[in-house]
């Protein structure tokens, strides 16, 4: 590369000479894209690999995408508890005013 001296002592480096080094950097290295330097993935040790296959595993027809809002584990007192509330709601005044009767 060549500078052309300054007034302060410090070299300046020609626009054109700087734009022609950048560019045959830019080829030199540009090999990076080749089949050569990707590596292949090993299913053992790859956590992307595992993660997509427990994933997969957790997609199943056991998990709709209905019971994605419901609790995973669902007690028999979580149950009871649930029905409690659902019938004391009904009971409320305001509960038959908003359905109508």
């Amino acid at each position: 590369v060549s500078s052309i001296p300054s007034e302060n002592g410090r070299a300046d480096f020609d626009s054109a000479t700087l734009e022609e080094e950048f560019l045959q950097r830019a080829l030199n290295n540009g090999t990076s894209d080749s089949d050569e330097d990707r590596g292949y993935a090993d299913p053992v040790l790859d956590d992307l690999y595992a993660r997509r296959v427990l994933v997969s595993e957790h997609q199943t027809s056991v998990n709709t995408d209905s019971d994605k809002f419901l609790p995973k584990y669902w007690t028999p007192e979580e149950d009871l508890h649930v029905k409690k509330i659902r019938l004391g709601s009904q009971r409320r005044p305001w509960y038959k005013k908003m359905q109508g009767f």
